[in-house]
């Protein structure tokens, strides 16, 4: 398989952990021209933009550690690119998250870097 093929298998399961546990998947690998975002789904009042972070093992460290500060900077920016596209989504509030995969465990970290 290559590299596309195995994302978007880690990708497929993100989701159904996420729908499993109680969010509502709006939609997948939406794309702006400032970049992409993984996962934006919906749980409540709020709307989490989630980027989906795969790893073999923890040797170099947990997937989550990936997400550089420019890559914050381009979810934010997507983020508000798709807010903007949906206006009647202008009242929800937004969760900014992780989903780390490795082999065995699914560490999902919520609202980790603040909202818009």
């Amino acid at each position: 398989m290559n590299k596309r093929m195995i994302g978007s298998a880690y990708e497929d399961s993100a989701a159904m952990y996420l729908q499993r546990k109680g969010y509502q998947i709006v939609e997948r690998n939406f794309r702006c021209k400032i970049g992409e975002i993984d996962i934006i789904c919906r749980k409540n009042q709020t709307f989490h933009f989630v980027e989906v972070k795969y790893r073999a093992d923890e040797t170099y460290g947990n997937a989550a550690e990936t997400v550089s500060a420019k890559k914050l900077r381009k979810i934010y920016q997507c983020a508000q690119m798709y807010l903007l596209k949906h206006q009647e989504y202008a009242c929800f509030d937004a969760s900014f998250d992780v989903l780390a995969i490795t082999e065995n465990q699914i560490k999902f970290y919520s609202n980790c870097y603040g909202g818009i």
